[in-house]
């Protein structure tokens, strides 16, 4: 089976809107997963594993953490965009646009697998 684009999957799964984020690559999608005082916490998923892969988990943390969690697909994977290039210059770059546009000043990162170069 042919899937679609990000942008006919995310209208296919009724993305709201606060969860589709302009960069200067295209779109990416993040949502915030609880809630609470702690400082947030962004999930860094691995190689192959979308955001909604880790919802579970994400869930989990804050509810022992008593913070936010956020979870989010890097370019060419999930709901974010299809963009011509891949790799740690774009995760990096689309990452830290992300934390602008949400205003995240610090956070703790949680990274699985590939997703530890991002974060080292």
């Amino acid at each position: 089976e042919v899937l679609g684009s990000a942008a006919e999957l995310r209208a296919m799964f009724k993305v709201p809107a606060e969860q589709q984020h302009q960069l200067s690559d295209g779109v990416c999608f993040a949502r915030w997963i609880g809630s609470g005082s702690g400082l947030p916490v962004i999930l860094l998923g691995g190689g192959t594993g979308c955001a909604l892969f880790y919802k579970a988990f994400a869930e989990k943390l804050s509810a022992q953490y008593n913070g936010p969690v956020l979870i989010w697909d890097r370019f060419n994977i999930g709901f974010s965009d299809r963009v011509p290039n891949n790799g740690l210059v774009l995760w990096t770059r689309q990452m830290l646009e992300l934390m602008d546009i949400l205003a995240i000043k610090k956070a703790h990162l949680a990274c699985f697998s590939l997703a530890s170069i991002s974060g080292a």
